[in-house]
């Protein structure tokens, strides 16, 4: 039976988070319901996604500039001194150089102007560098999934830590609190001295304090974990798995030889080279030649008062043209861009080839560890589940007066030992299981 110090405190932990958070949200959740909640619901994934529509609309851009180009004007001027213009002497008959003023006070232009390129290369190495980037864009966003992923379960497999400790600490408090009662009535019967039934409540106030600090770390894991989630700080989250079943979710038989191709880093670092790779080859597409057709629709409005809505003061033009455009001289400025990007060609390169190198390393040992872990696991269940069976046996002894207070305490310090060794190499596999996965490219 708990005892009742530790009733109200569970209480006031669940008045307090109530008060301070109002109404709570309810969430029992698995692993993958975890991370599938998680991916969902936090900011910085549906800014990831936000990402990828900008990366896309930068392909609808460069494609708008493929389209013909249409725009209207309008010009109305007032001269108020109209500029000279100089005639020299001879030109028509006239003996003497003319300094004339031509135009008239009221001018008026409006008109529309459209231009269509028919062929631009540095548009077409633009819409092709703009999809490289989309789907850079989108590997980035899958590393972040894959870091979330990761984020989420290391949380997610603590709470089940501590929610396994908080059991512990139940239990230990439980069997103090039976080894103290019993300790009070071996006293009473004069059979242990009140020194043994001090050492007893010791133990037992002890126990006690052990589970009030497992019950508040047990909240906050909890709390951290829908933290990771992007939920609400007032969701009531419960872990639907339990550490029993983790040891059956990476049978040694599933450890195998992974493909380095299946890693996002590898994806990544092939696509800056590709980036790069296009921008050199942008370069020398640029320096060919545009062509470009281009029309307008235009009247003019002059007078020498304001005529504006008179339409016989308004006299159209209109045209349409081909124009060819070719850069000769640039100042280098296209061979120098042209090499800074091989430079980082080459360091996509090496960074691409060292990057294979440790994630292959990365495998291997990851591999390893995670078998090593896997093994100590096993041998830490057993040995917990051996010093469950002592400290059973014991407490029977204990009660029929067979071993002494000394003799329990040792077996009550080695199932201690068992609970915090079966904890380390249950959170060393764990991480170990998340860590070959993110290496094989199964996270």
């Amino acid at each position: 039976m708990k005892h009742t110090s530790i009733f109200l405190l569970t209480l006031v932990l669940l008045l307090v988070s109530s008060t301070c958070f109002g109404q709570a949200e309810s969430l029992k959740l698995s692993l993958k319901e975890a991370i599938d909640y998680g991916l969902k619901n936090r900011k910085d994934v549906i800014n990831q996604q936000i990402n990828i529509q900008l990366a896309e609309n930068e392909i609808d851009k460069v494609r708008a500039r493929s389209l013909p180009q249409i725009s209207a004007g309008f010009d109305f001027r007032y001269n108020t001194k109209l500029q000279a213009g100089f005639i020299a002497a001879g030109l028509f008959a006239n003996p003497d150089p003319l300094v004339l003023r031509f135009g008239a006070p009221y001018t008026s232009v409006a008109g529309i102007n459209a231009n269509y390129e028919i062929f631009n290369p540095a548009t077409v190495a633009d819409k092709q560098i703009a999809q490289k980037n989309v789907a850079l864009t989108q590997a980035n966003a899958e590393k972040n999934l894959i870091e979330v992923k990761l984020a989420i379960a290391q949380v997610y497999y603590i709470a089940l830590l501590d929610q396994e400790r908080e059991k512990f600490s139940e239990n230990n408090l439980i069997r103090t609190q039976a080894y103290y009662k019993e300790g009070k009535n071996k006293f009473d019967n004069k059979t242990i001295p009140q020194n043994d039934v001090d050492r007893l409540k010791l133990d037992y106030e002890n126990a006690k304090i052990t589970y009030e600090e497992s019950i508040k770390n047990s909240l906050l894991s909890k709390m951290y974990l829908a933290n990771q989630l992007g939920a609400t700080l007032n969701v009531n989250i419960s872990l639907s798995e339990n550490l029993a079943e983790v040891l059956n979710s990476v049978p040694e038989s599933i450890i195998k030889q992974a493909d380095l191709n299946k890693r996002i880093e590898i994806q990544q670092e092939q696509l800056k080279l590709d980036y790069n790779q296009l921008n050199i080859k942008k370069q020398t597409k640029i320096a060919m030649p545009t062509f470009a057709l281009y029309g307008s629709w235009s009247s003019l409005q002059v007078s020498s008062d304001f005529q504006f809505f008179n339409g016989q003061w308004w006299f159209p033009f209109h045209f349409v043209g081909f124009r060819m455009n070719m850069t000769l001289f640039d100042g280098m400025l296209r061979n120098k861009t042209k090499y800074e990007y091989k430079l980082r060609e080459t360091q996509s390169q090496n960074a691409l080839a060292k990057l294979q190198s440790d994630i292959a390393y990365e495998q291997a040992s990851s591999k390893i560890q995670l078998q090593n872990a896997f093994s100590k696991l096993k041998t830490a269940k057993g040995n917990y589940t051996l010093a469950e069976n002592i400290i059973e046996i014991d407490n029977v002894r204990f009660k029929e007066g067979k071993i002494t207070l000394s003799e329990l305490n040792n077996a009550e310090y080695t199932l201690a030992t068992a609970q915090n060794n079966l904890l380390t190499f249950y959170y060393n596999f764990l991480m170990a299981k998340l860590n070959y996965q993110k290496s094989v490219g199964e996270l």
